[in-house]
């Protein structure tokens, strides 16, 4: 017999259970007791249209930790139609990035489940490969959506039909079963930062610059505001932004608000600016409508 799901871990308990069988055996019921030995398995029979199936049921066993943060971190960025990853030393530099495609919307229940087991199985896989910890952004979709604002429409609805806490949830169980730590930290500011700081320094993403500050977050590592003044806001155009006065009472958050408040209406034109260009042009449409009535 075979079990679909959680096979390791049943077979595990019945070598426990043999196990202490045999202590039992050798050096009485008190020591058996004493030794933690053992590990209850409950059975159930359900009966469906298919006939008879056995349901088991026992504790997972623990697994060893197989990651470290003094080697680095793996930074991820959640989004609607991706996830950003980027890997990092031990003392927050960039190392590798990369983009998992992650797409949910027009998909049932079970298949979006299925899509994101997939793509979480690929990073985690990753991350114990290199022995390294996994950092994503505590889930708050409130926050995610207005920083996405300015999106196309059909950005919008692939972003509502994207369960943040499903894959945070999944992230957390799959790391479970591997020995992959999970960390979870602020997303504050991490898109403009990326921005700001990453971006064109290593030809990343934004998503996958803002998964390197999520990444280096987790180790420790400075945020400050860099001497250039200048953001790329795409296409190539770059926004010169200032910097309020310093104080030290103040957290760095505070200035990164400010710039985000700066950034923000030429990220926004941007996007319309791109909208237009993707929209057809009504007259070359027609042109094009008639030459192919000539031909």
């Amino acid at each position: 017999m075979r079990f679909a799901y959680g096979h390791e871990q049943v077979l595990a308990a019945l070598d426990s259970n043999s196990e202490c069988a045999r202590y039992r055996r050798e050096h009485g019921e008190k020591a058996a007791r004493a030794s933690g030995l053992g590990q209850a398995i409950s059975y159930r029979f359900k009966r469906d249209g298919k006939g008879w199936r056995v349901l088991a049921t026992t504790a997972m066993m623990d697994v060893a930790v197989v990651t470290d943060q003094h080697r680095g971190a793996i930074g991820v960025d959640l989004n609607a139609d991706h996830l950003a990853v980027c890997e990092t030393d031990a003392s927050g530099n960039y190392v590798h990035a990369f983009s998992v495609p992650l797409v949910t919307y027009g998909k049932s229940q079970h298949q979006a489940e299925a899509i994101i087991g997939d793509v979480v199985a690929q990073v985690v896989e990753f991350a114990r490969n290199v022995g390294k910890p996994i950092v994503i952004e505590k889930p708050d979709f409130r926050r995610k959506k207005a920083a996405l604002e300015g999106e196309s429409r059909k950005y919008s609805r692939m972003l509502s039909s994207f369960s943040y806490g499903k894959i945070k949830a999944y992230f957390v169980s799959r790391g479970h079963r591997e020995g992959v730590e999970i960390h979870q930290v602020n997303p504050a500011f991490s898109s403009v930062i990326g921005r700001v700081k990453f971006m064109e320094r290593y030809g990343l993403s934004v998503h996958q610059a803002a998964a390197l500050v999520l990444a280096r977050r987790s180790l420790g590592c400075s945020e400050r505001i860099p001497r250039r003044r200048v953001a790329p806001v795409g296409n190539g155009v770059h926004v010169a932004f200032t910097v309020p006065a310093r104080r030290r009472v103040k957290h760095v958050w505070t200035y990164w608000g400010a710039i985000w408040g700066q950034l923000r209406p030429a990220l926004a034109a941007q996007h319309r600016l791109e909208r237009r260009r993707r929209r057809p042009n009504p007259v070359q449409a027609v042109v094009r409508a008639d030459a192919r009535g000539v031909a």
